[in-house]
């Protein structure tokens, strides 16, 4: 081979390492892009996920020394007594409270709204009843008795609402308007509180909103979007005895003596579980937070092509702390369509 074979040889090695030098620099710069992508839809997710009920820290009495020279105290303003939040306090195993008003402002009521326009047009409109939900509701508090409704209505609500289904007035009981109807139901409106319980259950359901003291607990239950309570004593005894999926879950389900769920919401749901043992069953909440911990795993692995499901994931957290089992868990509201296979008719169509 002459010297100059040698030299074109060498030339066409050399365009032929340019080139492979350029196509792996492209393909670096491709993948570094979609990283940078996926890394900046992961900060976009992470910073719109409401905090998680769980981080919020519990308010401590402010204390301060006494004043130098003793001063006189202006004479207290009477607190207005929160009667919702006194109805939510009192005992019960089984509780739920939403924050109407609040989540009618986040963005995934916006979607949902979206997504189903007649059927939020109905429920805003409420029937007819003059009372619009989108606009009246502030809070629902629901127990196994029945149900209570905060917000800003007329005198006459819980008078029309039993009109409009066939019912009548029934007398007043202490500073509420009780009304029957002809389902074996009652309506009592107590200023801005509205219930409604089974025929007879009216009265004690005024009791538990008047009657109940203020407590730390109320704040508890009310600082977030969403709060549940219940004792599972409903969902053990519906276990199906012949169900391979029952059978695997009636042991834990059977070692918890309750759960209660807070979450909160805006793009996302961010919500925390406590999990708590029944006696002599402490066990089990291992067994749980076995599971929990391979399902969060599991996700990560099956998500790890999507940034906004595998940001969430990250940030899940699985424990079992003084003797309760703590799960915080975000859920992003744009896959819950897809994946849960929710309707969105406005999308969709048909």
């Amino acid at each position: 081979m002459t010297a100059t074979q040698k030299r074109n040889r060498w030339r066409s090695d050399l365009r032929l390492l340019g080139l492979a030098l350029v196509l792996v620099l492209l393909a670096g710069a491709g993948w570094w892009s979609s990283k940078a992508t996926a890394r900046e839809e992961r900060a976009a997710v992470l910073a719109r996920l409401p905090p998680f009920p769980s981080e919020h820290l519990a308010h401590e009495r402010p204390t301060s020394a006494p004043p130098a020279q003793p001063q006189a105290a202006p004479a207290p303003k009477p607190k207005a007594t929160d009667r919702l939040a006194a109805f939510a306090t009192a005992p019960t195993a089984n509780l739920a409270v939403i924050q109407v008003n609040a989540l009618l402002h986040t963005p995934l009521y916006a979607k949902l709204k979206a997504c189903l326009p007649e059927q939020f047009s109905q429920l805003a409109d409420a029937g007819g009843l003059g009372l619009n939900l989108e606009r009246d509701v502030d809070r629902v508090a629901l127990i196994p008795g029945g149900i209570a409704v905060s917000g800003t209505f007329d005198p006459h609500l819980a008078e029309r609402l039993a009109a409009g289904s066939g019912g009548s007035g029934k007398g007043r009981y202490r500073d509420a308007e009780l009304y029957s109807t002809p389902s074996d139901g009652c309506f009592a409106q107590l200023g801005s509180l509205v219930f409604l319980g089974a025929a007879g259950g009216c009265e004690a359901l005024v009791d538990r909103a008047l009657d109940t003291p203020e407590s730390p607990q109320s704040s508890e239950v009310l600082e977030s979007d969403l709060y549940t309570r219940t004792d599972l004593a409903s969902l053990r005894d519906g276990l199906a005895q012949d169900s391979s999926d029952d059978r695997q879950i009636a042991p834990i389900l059977r070692g918890l003596g309750g759960l209660t769920l807070k979450a909160n919401v805006w793009d996302d749901v961010a919500l925390s579980l406590d999990g708590t043992p029944r006696a002599g069953e402490k066990s089990h909440l291992e067994d749980l937070a076995a599971m929990a911990r391979f399902s969060v795993e599991a996700g990560k692995l099956s998500s790890s092509e999507d940034p906004a499901w595998s940001a969430l994931l990250e940030k899940a957290n699985v424990d079992v702390r003084g003797g309760h089992l703590q799960i915080d868990l975000a859920l992003p509201a744009e896959a819950l369509f897809e994946r849960l296979q929710l309707p969105c008719v406005g999308r969709d169509g048909g």
